[in-house]
C-alpha cells in the first residue's frame, strides 16, 4: 500500500509537469554530467510536502552518532528570508560535539510550484567553541559572487539522477546522485521503510569519499554519514 501510494505520487506530478510544458531533466537519471541549472524554475513557496524531504514548519529530527558524542538537531523553522529574489525558508541546523555547541547553520530553502523539487539557495553557517563564536566558514548565497541556487531533492527522484545540491564555487560544491530506493533501515526511532539512498560528493575535493545519506518519506533526513535519526516529529 506504501509504495503504490508512492508510486501514484510520482505519476501524478509527472503528468503535471508533462501538462505545464515542463522539462524533467533535473531528476532525468542517466545523465552523466550533474545538472546544475534548472530551466523553468522560477515560482517557488515557503512550504510544501516534498516526499522525500517535506518543508513543513515545525518538522524536525534529531540525529545522532552511535556513540551520542555527536548530536544535530533540524528544525523546519517558522522563519523566512529573501536570498536572490526567492522567498525561502529558513531550516536550522544545531550541531553539539559532547554536549558543546560547535556550529549553527540556517539553510535557505524553497520549494518549486511547478515540479514539487525543493531548491538550496545557501547559508549562513556559525561556527563555535567554547561558547564563542570563532567563524562563518562554508557560507553562501544564491545570486552573490556567481553562487546559483541547486537542488536539494527533486520531486520525481529517478534512480542515477545526479544534481548540484550547492553551486557555490570556490565555497562549496556538493553533488548528489540517487542510488537505491525501497531502503529498509531499523534507527532508534524505529524501522523505516521505502526510503531513498542518497551519496553526495565534494565537486572540489574529487578525491573525497561520497558521504551516505538517506531519507524518509515525511521525515527528511534520516541517516547522514555516521550520524542516525533518534527522534523525529512535528513541534506544536
Amino acid at each position: 500500500m506504501f509504495r503504490s501510494h508512492f508510486q501514484a505520487h510520482l505519476r501524478s506530478l509527472i503528468l503535471f509537469a508533462a501538462a505545464a510544458g515542463l522539462a524533467l531533466a533535473p531528476a532525468q537519471a542517466g545523465n552523466k554530467k550533474w545538472t546544475s541549472e534548472f530551466p523553468g524554475e522560477n515560482s517557488f513557496a515557503t512550504s510544501g510536502d516534498n516526499y522525500f524531504l517535506p518543508l513543513i514548519p515545525g518538522l524536525f529530527q534529531v540525529l545522532e552518532t552511535p556513540n551520542h558524542r555527536v548530536k544535530v538537531v533540524v528544525t523546519v523553522t517558522d522563519k523566512t528570508k529573501i536570498v536572490d529574489g526567492a522567498d525561502t525558508r529558513i531550516v536550522t541546523e544545531v550541531e553539539y560535539h559532547d554536549g558543546a555547541l560547535t556550529e549553527v547553520t540556517k539553510n535557505y530553502e524553497a520549494i518549486s510550484k511547478k515540479t514539487n523539487a525543493v531548491y538550496y539557495f545557501g547559508e549562513y553557517a556559525t561556527q563555535y567553541k567554547d561558547g564563542q563564536v570563532v567563524g562563518h566558514s562554508g557560507s553562501w548565497l544564491a545570486g552573490e559572487n556567481g553562487a546559483q541556487f541547486g537542488m536539494l531533492m527533486p520531486g520525481v527522484p529517478l534512480l542515477g539522477a545526479k544534481f548540484l545540491q550547492e553551486n557555490a564555487a570556490p565555497i562549496a560544491l556538493d553533488r548528489s546522485q540517487i542510488i537505491e530506493e525501497g531502503v529498509t533501515i531499523d534507527t532508534p526511532a524505529g524501522a523505516l521503510k521505502n526510503c531513498l539512498r542518497v551519496y553526495d560528493t565534494d565537486g572540489l575535493d574529487k578525491a573525497a569519499p561520497p558521504e551516505n545519506k538517506i531519507y524518509c518519506h515525511g521525515i527528511g533526513n534520516v541517516v547522514d554519514e555516521k550520524l542516525i535519526v533518534v527522534k523525529y516529529g512535528q513541534k506544536g
